[in-house]
């Protein structure tokens, strides 16, 4: 299930860079249709019906924010999205948008929203900003690490038999300048990205940062494979993309 949705997604990016001349509403179309026959419902009666409001959890009201310059959520715009929940269950289509201050999942039912109580092992979410149509997927289920639980959702930037590479993606908000005599103190939401790295064979998840160095101690045994990668491509590890090649070898 994993592979196919990085394989699908891999799909999207690359019509995206190729085809850059048609629209985004066909673009929506293509997510759209070519999702909804990876991700599809499991078993006959299964619908969005089984998504259940989390009693315990209030959705954010972005009006609580309206002096907070920027939102709390993943984009502006609600998104389309298929998730799988741990019960096996596979929902295509359904309007979702995803708190980044909270990590929470939000379902839009019947006008209202709701945060999502089941269990939700994994999603993908397509939605347009700034005229451009993005698209993330995101997984739960790997092991606690300091203040995150197996519920933690992390965005999946690869994934394999031996190396998955992470990203936890939140928002905090951070004051852009303080008050004076004639303004007042604003602040806004300011997006933050931390690396991990989850070694499949011992579950074990590992915090990284984006060198050479950091991901060598994350992964002991590893150091001659990651080095001989690096001298081969000429690379010095600095960034996602650099790291995401390297993780895709280590899992062929």
């Amino acid at each position: 299930m994993n592979g196919e949705i990085i394989g699908i997604a891999n799909f999207i990016w690359s019509t995206l860079f190729m085809k850059k001349i048609i629209g985004c509403s066909l673009l929506l179309f293509i997510c759209a249709t070519v999702l909804s026959q990876v991700v599809s419902t499991d078993k006959p009666g299964k619908s969005v019906s089984t998504i259940t409001q989390d009693e315990t959890a209030k959705p954010m009201n972005p009006e609580d924010y309206a002096d907070i310059g920027g939102t709390p959520f993943l984009s502006v715009a609600w998104g389309k999205g298929m998730l799988q929940l741990n019960n096996g269950t596979r929902l295509t289509d359904v309007d979702i948008q995803f708190n980044l201050v909270t990590n929470e999942l939000y379902y839009k039912k019947n006008k209202s929203t709701i945060v999502i109580a089941n269990n939700v092992l994994e999603f993908v979410i397509s939605y347009q900003e700034k005229g451009k149509i993005e698209m993330q997927y995101y997984r739960s289920g790997y092991p606690s690490f300091e203040k995150k639980s197996n519920k933690t959702f992390y965005r999946v930037l690869a994934n394999g038999k031996n190396f998955h590479l992470l990203s936890f993606d939140y928002k905090a908000i951070e004051d852009t300048y303080t008050a004076t005599v004639n303004h007042p103190a604003r602040s806004s939401f300011n997006t933050g990205y931390k690396y991990f790295v989850y070694d499949v064979r011992n579950n074990r998840l590992q915090s990284i940062q984006m060198n050479q160095e950091s991901l060598e101690k994350a992964l002991p045994g590893m150091e001659i494979s990651i080095q001989q990668y690096i001298r081969l491509h000429n690379i010095k590890l600095h960034s996602e993309e650099e790291m995401v090649e390297l993780i895709k070898d280590l899992n062929q």
